[in-house]
């Protein structure tokens, strides 16, 4: 999310409809079939808006946002641009009005500059602004990056500020603790003396709003935007999960520094799905009412997909997938075949058997008869116990396997990366606790269990590289 406080054009119809009519090919009056917005709606909203500005004016006050009324003296932030805010003025004023005692009134051409914004946000920065030219590199502030975290996300911020120590190494980078313990805030001050460590304020919000202190509710995340423009001005936010490949975010920032704001909307994310039931309730609405309509959301980083993984280690782990893969139908095969020990005899009379089934025949006469391997012997037992055994062997190396195929595609964090090669230590000890139980009762003289032994090769050569691989991608990715 890319914020910035100043914006350099001020109220004239001119800038405004080069602005505004920046349409969409998607979004045009033809084929829009969305919800329209009416005045009634928003009449609404901003009304339940004003009547709670009160109970919450001192989480306002404190993170400098404006109130409906009071808008005049609650615009500080602007202050210093008098550019900026009389275009502000003008803009509000040219579709809203308040009174005093807080009645609110639209005007009817706010639903088509909502419907022009619209476009706007449909195509992004796809359309060129007439000030682009006009205006210089120098002009854009540096941006801060900003980070927030809680301790059982401490990998994850130590995975983005790899890509962030690699692109932004002359950057102030502001990391929100929204509950890292003394050890992990010590490794950062230790490691990054750019970094700076915001407490997040708790204690200033829960007091009306006890839910912020849950964070999978995210209602910490619009907070920390908000804090950081006010503390920073202009700054580049991105959850723990971002990646970044690139520093050149000057098309976006010197974007940012005319339009004042960078958002996109997202067809097929619908807003029933990523709205709490609780704010739909406070606004007095029903998930009915949002069926079809689609959110928008402020997040221009550059985000990697979920595979974070380097050329080597990539070969790497390719190559262990293929020897899992080996491995496995080799002892399948190995402990589904019955040949692990064969005997014959001058008369012709032969006898083989696996774990499982025993079988006797005459080379002679071409006969064959397999039976269930009998329990009640010192054979059946010895084998009963080996093939337990090798089958839960068999069970952790497919279930390796399946995980070492994954890191192709998802990216393991922390710990977490090891979790391949410990099954896979795993599968080969049961393997050879199997071969050991076994290898008791019975002589290996036959193929099946060389399908076996080799399979058990392969195990402990695949443990061995998929650990090696996991302890670069930990090293690289999870390391400051």
């Amino acid at each position: 999310m890319i914020n910035n406080y100043t914006l350099l054009n001020q109220c004239n119809s001119d800038e405004i409809e080069s602005l505004l009519h920046s349409t969409s090919s998607n979004n045009n009056k033809n084929n829009d079939t969305r919800p329209q917005p009416t005045i009634e709606r928003l009449h609404k909203l901003f009304q339940i808006l004003i009547s709670h500005e009160n109970e919450y004016r001192t989480i306002f006050d404190y993170l400098g946002i404006f109130r409906f009324n009071d808008f005049y003296n609650t615009l500080h932030p602007f202050a210093n641009n008098t550019e900026r805010l009389q275009n502000i003025y003008c803009l509000f004023q040219q579709y809203i009005n308040i009174s005093d005692n807080g009645h609110i009134v639209i005007k009817q051409n706010f639903i088509s500059y909502l419907k022009l914004v619209s476009n706007y946000l449909s195509n992004v920065i796809k359309n060129k602004h007439l000030t682009w030219s006009k205006t210089t590199k120098d002009k854009i502030q540096k941006p801060v990056i900003i980070l927030a975290a809680h301790s059982l996300f401490y990998d994850a911020l130590q995975a983005s500020m790899r890509t962030i120590n690699d692109y932004f190494k002359n950057s102030t980078v502001a990391i929100y603790d929204l509950g890292l313990i003394t050890t992990q805030l010590n490794m950062i001050k230790e490691n990054c003396e750019r970094c700076i460590i915001i407490p997040f304020p708790f204690a200033q919000i829960e007091h009306v709003a006890a839910h912020i202190r849950t964070l999978r509710y995210f209602a910490w995340k619009p907070i920390v935007v908000q804090d950081a423009v006010h503390r920073f001005g202009s700054i580049i936010y991105g959850d723990t999960s971002i990646r970044y490949k690139t520093s050149n975010f000057d098309r976006l920032l010197l974007d940012n520094l005319i339009r004042g704001f960078s958002c996109r909307e997202l067809p097929g994310h619908y807003f029933p799905c990523f709205t709490s039931f609780g704010t739909l309730l406070w606004f007095h609405e029903t998930i009915s009412t949002f069926d079809h309509i689609y959110i928008a959301e402020a997040v221009l980083s550059s985000r990697t997909s979920s595979l974070i993984i380097d050329p080597l280690s990539r070969m790497i782990v390719l190559t262990t997938g293929l020897f899992s893969i080996i491995a496995l139908v080799l002892s399948i095969v190995g402990t589904a075949t019955y040949s692990w020990y064969y005997n014959q005899d001058s008369n012709g009379q032969t006898v083989y058997y696996n774990f499982f089934t025993q079988c006797t025949g005459n080379l002679l006469n071409g006969s064959s008869n397999c039976f269930n391997m009998q329990r009640n012997t010192v054979l059946g037992l010895g084998t009963q116990h080996a093939a337990g055994l090798l089958v839960v062997a068999i069970c952790l190396l497919g279930l390796g396997m399946l995980i070492v195929l994954a890191m192709n595609f998802i990216q393991l964090t922390g710990l977490l990366a090891f979790i391949p090669s410990i099954i896979l230590f795993l599968a080969a000890l049961f393997m050879v606790a199997a071969l050991a139980e076994g290898s008791r009762v019975t002589t290996y003289n036959n193929y099946s269990a060389n399908l076996v032994e080799t399979g058990h090769l392969l195990t402990i050569l695949s443990m061995g590289l998929i650990a090696f691989a996991s302890g670069r991608l930990h090293y690289r990715y999870y390391e400051f």
